[in-house]
């Protein structure tokens, strides 16, 4: 199923705030190329190039982003494009960013990033698009009610089960995201209520109503990582709940978007290895958590994932 735009750039930012995330590479004292990018099916193909701090300067310095790196992609060695820079855009606070004009990233195609950058060695990644798994049906349950110390907070409660079935005879890796809709809104002169600009709230609370239900919490809390080795081939329910808050002077609720995102296994990993780092917090006795990443001579991720949406409507 393909994502709309407003949908898919929401997705995209949300993968960003794991690129800025401050992440403890073993960092040396050169600095490297990061190269972090998802990519999905229907969409163009988006990369964030940036460079790692090196050991002398400060853990306060911000990223910095590369505006003159060559990126290319390839399809089983065969050139596909040349990524054209999409220059910073101050006004919406998004970094420079390379895409692709022409390229469709396809389901189950290998595709090949070569990223050069003057003064940096070259680095290099593969990843494809695995085969989406539908959501087979979704039960959902919701409430909206004041808050208990602010009448002008709402709450909206949600208790959801989504039901996969899991394809037999294959590893599967996936991400359960949940997206709530909400609309800034005017009221008109005769009293008419005027939708404006769509945003996604973050959750307030998200957890599964089963304590040992086989999935990993992700480190933004919008979702839950699983891998398919406790319920290969068969039918999996995720049963789940969480709230929402809101300032219903400023916002409506729109609708619930439940994603199933088929990932593969280096996002998987990833995000995995990044959850597990940061429910250490600061513990100086925990043991280290390497984050995962699959580019060769630099660091960062090029993941392909594959996505079902359900679209709930909260009036239902």
């Amino acid at each position: 199923m393909r994502i709309t735009w407003p949908v898919f750039i929401t997705l995209f930012s949300i993968s960003l705030s794991a690129c800025e995330k401050e992440i403890p590479y073993e960092f040396s004292q050169a600095e490297k190329l990061v190269v972090f990018s998802h990519f999905t099916q229907n969409n163009s193909l988006d990369v964030l190039v940036y460079k790692t701090k090196s050991l002398d300067s400060g853990a306060a310095s911000s990223v910095e982003f590369i505006s003159d790196a060559t990126v290319m992609v390839f399809s089983r060695e065969n050139f596909q494009e040349l990524l054209e820079l999409v220059p910073r855009n101050e006004e919406a606070g998004t970094p420079p960013i390379y895409r692709s004009r022409e390229l469709v990233p396809q389901t189950g195609e290998l595709y090949i990033i070569k990223v050069s950058a003057p003064g940096f060695e070259p680095v290099t990644a593969e990843n494809s698009i695995p085969v989406p798994v539908p959501i087979e049906s979704v039960q959902y349950n919701s409430s909206i009610a004041e808050h208990d110390d602010d009448a002008t907070e709402q709450v909206l409660d949600f208790d959801v089960s989504v039901t996969v079935q899991d394809p037999p005879d294959q590893k599967n890796y996936y991400h359960l995201v949940f997206h709530q809709e909400l609309y800034s809104y005017t009221t008109g002169p005769s009293g008419d209520t005027l939708r404006g600009t769509k945003v996604y709230a973050e959750p307030q609370t998200l957890y599964t109503k089963d304590p040992n239900l086989p999935v990993l919490k992700n480190f933004d809390n919008r979702g839950f990582l699983a891998d398919d080795r406790h319920f290969n081939g068969k039918k999996m329910v995720f049963d789940v709940a969480g709230s929402y808050s809101f300032d219903s002077r400023k916002f409506l609720p729109g609708n619930f978007l439940i994603e199933l995102r088929s990932v593969s296994e280096a996002y998987f990993y990833h995000y995995s290895t990044l959850t597990l780092q940061g429910e250490q917090g600061n513990n100086p006795l925990a043991e280290g958590v390497v984050i995962y990443d699959n580019i060769e001579n630099g660091v960062g991720l090029f993941a392909g994932y594959s996505s079902s949406v359900n679209t709930v409507r909260i009036t239902d």
